[in-house]
């Protein structure tokens, strides 16, 4: 009887040993340096949506598309009609360029068109972030890594950027020879900048806003062949030479240098990175053209250009217009 007791004894704390190696407390075969067998990890958990959203997802992100890629083509459209009617027609007839008045128009005709001028980039920017929401969903849901794609998206934009910085640059330099020589090009200048009144805050708010217009229709606009891209990045680098060089003369380059870096090494690289993506979108529509990319290539370029915008656009010029705002006249307080 006692030796059967015993017996029950000695063999429980073989057993719990055993169960406890098993079970990983005590691994004995580390401790004596001995390669143990991996042991398998849990699954990841399911990224697969339920049926209802992923139909959801397939049905929506096609008419999204089309209603954004087809709101941007009608924004360009009137904005050639725009530049044709000021410089061919109304250029030789004055009176009717400054008799010509929204509220003229029939009422009804009046109210869309009044709501169309005030709100259409804020539409089309309201479509962007929908196309991006559908598409960060459907990525989400595919498994795939959200960060390398994003990395690859940037990648991607590498080259035509590297090509708006030195059209920059080139502009720049020239637009400060010209200031040296044309003086009154930074009164100019100087009279169609104006900041409304009002707190800081309004203010900030202001040229975060023309700050994301100006770099949407870099990107979403640049579908037609690159050209709007090209412009605008001519024209800022163009006018920030003339800036320069003016302050440059009557005050300092240090003076220059403290009122520009703080937000211009945020807001400068990203007006490049827009002048790039909506380029490289305007190469893709011309390869399109001729027969070398499909439509699908050109579509997916589109929607990978509102991936860049909604989530390294807009977050980064927020914050280059608080430091313009908040710091940079502080810096400009303090040291002069």
């Amino acid at each position: 009887m006692n030796k059967s007791l015993k017996t029950q004894s000695d063999l429980k704390p073989e057993s719990e040993s055993e169960s406890l190696e098993f079970k990983g407390f005590i691994n004995f075969d580390s401790a004596f340096g001995i390669a143990s067998a991996p042991q398998p990890k849990p699954p990841l958990p399911s990224r697969s949506p339920p049926a209802s959203l992923q139909h959801f997802l397939s049905r929506v992100s096609g008419p999204l598309f089309w209603t954004f890629f087809l709101f941007m083509i009608l924004i360009f459209i009137c904005y050639i009609a725009y530049f044709a009617f000021t410089i061919f027609i109304a250029s030789f007839d004055s009176q009717l360029l400054s008799g010509f008045a929204v509220d003229a128009l029939p009422a009804p005709i009046s109210v869309i068109l009044s709501f169309f001028i005030a709100s259409h980039i804020w539409i089309a920017v309201v479509l962007a972030f929908l196309n991006f929401a559908v598409s960060f969903a459907a990525y989400y849901f595919s498994g795939k890594s959200i960060q390398n794609h994003f990395i690859s998206l940037l990648s991607s934009a590498a080259k035509p950027v590297l090509w708006m910085t030195i059209l920059f640059t080139v502009s720049m330099i020239i637009g400060y020879i010209a200031g040296q020589f044309y003086p009154e090009l930074f009164d100019d200048l100087s009279n169609s900048l104006v900041l409304p009144d009002g707190s800081a805050f309004s203010i900030m708010l202001h040229i975060f806003f023309n700050n994301v217009r100006v770099v949407f229709m870099l990107i979403f606009l640049g579908f037609v062949l690159g050209f709007l891209p090209i412009m605008i990045v001519v024209v800022n680098g163009f006018a920030i030479g003339i800036v320069s060089e003016y302050i440059i003369r009557n005050e300092s380059f240090l003076f220059l240098l403290t009122g520009l870096a703080p937000h211009g090494i945020i807001e400068i690289p990203i007006i490049l990175l827009g002048a790039g993506v909506g380029y490289s979108s305007g190469m893709t529509a011309s390869h399109v053209l001729v027969k070398n990319k499909t439509f699908a290539d050109f579509k997916q370029s589109f929607i990978n250009a509102t991936w860049i915008f909604c989530l390294l656009v807009v977050p980064l010029l927020f914050v280059a217009a608080i430091i313009e705002v908040y710091v940079t006249g502080a810096l400009l307080g303090v040291a002069f």
